[in-house]
């Protein structure tokens, strides 16, 4: 009868024992997806920023910068119809460069970051093992 106990009694350490790991597990799974949503949240606000900033420069450039290359260009002799297509692709194609370069780096970051949460994986991993020995 002693055996009998001592085998219930071990079974129910088990069992409280896993419960615990599986609410630790839980915990530690939301924490690091609380993480992961953080730097998720920062990139792509980034991301964002940086489309919105290439927008406005794009808009602000055009009208400033072309209007002055259009002038300088007619200055120099050009047609005026010719002279503001030029102008204005200019300024254009250099504004389009910074703006691509704000956009891929915000999206090179966000892909370097992955969704599986890690460390909760590798602990479930170890508990495995933890769950096999205390089996044997």
């Amino acid at each position: 009868m002693n055996e009998e106990q001592s085998v219930g009694s071990l079974l129910k350490q088990l069992r409280d024992e896993s419960t615990t790991l599986i609410r630790d597990e839980i915990a530690l799974a939301k924490t690091e997806m609380r993480e992961k949503a953080a730097v998720y949240g920062r990139n792509i606000v980034g991301l964002i920023a940086g489309a919105l900033i290439g927008y406005a420069a794009l808009v602000v450039i055009l009208l400033a910068v072309g209007s002055l290359i259009t002038e300088g260009l007619i200055g120099a002799g050009m047609d005026p119809a010719m002279a503001h297509f030029l102008g204005l692709t200019i300024v254009g194609v250099v504004v389009a460069i910074v703006s691509i370069i704000l956009v891929s780096t915000a999206i090179k970051r966000l892909r370097n970051e992955g969704l599986v949460p890690e460390r909760t994986v590798e602990t479930l991993r170890n508990d495995k093992e933890w769950v096999k020995q205390q089996i044997r």
